[in-house]
């Protein structure tokens, strides 16, 4: 399995054709749409950075603590909106060899980083806002992955 992290950090650390300007959480949560269905609008750029582009895309396939998240996103075409968006800047994600590994590192270090807070949060007192994090988070991720 190690080197299959390792794998996954090469990727993530060096996107090259991959990478993309982000707003460094792209949660479905982290956009707004107008009632009228217009352009959508990213919003919290606190963590925003060049970074590979599949990090944002992890957020359609491994479900997080974010209040919001995506349903199924291959039968409701998600995905593949995404794709065909993000292909037009980025045409790598049009390969399927690419992004498919670029989206299981991208999956993989999502699921790496939440696992990485699960410390700082159980050691919150009880009832401090952030542990329902915990039970949203740990079985929805081995779900996930299969």
């Amino acid at each position: 399995m190690s080197a299959d992290v390792d794998a996954a950090l090469v990727e993530v650390d060096d996107p090259g054709d991959l990478v993309a300007f982000s707003n460094g959480d792209g949660g479905a949560n982290n956009c707004l749409v107008d009632a009228d269905g217009g352009d959508g609008r990213l919003i919290n750029f606190e963590h925003a950075c060049w970074r590979h582009a599949l990090l944002d895309a992890a957020a359609l396939r491994v479900p997080g603590s974010m209040w919001m998240t995506v349903a199924d996103p291959v039968p409701l075409g998600v995905e593949a909106t995404y794709r065909e968006a993000a292909g037009a800047g980025l045409p790598a994600v049009l390969d399927d060899k690419r992004y498919g590994f670029g989206l299981a590192a991208a999956c993989a270090i999502n699921a790496i980083e939440t696992l990485q807070r699960f410390d700082k949060l159980d050691g919150r007192e009880p009832g401090h806002h952030s542990r329902p994090q915990l039970p949203t988070c740990s079985p929805a991720r081995p779900a996930t992955a299969g």
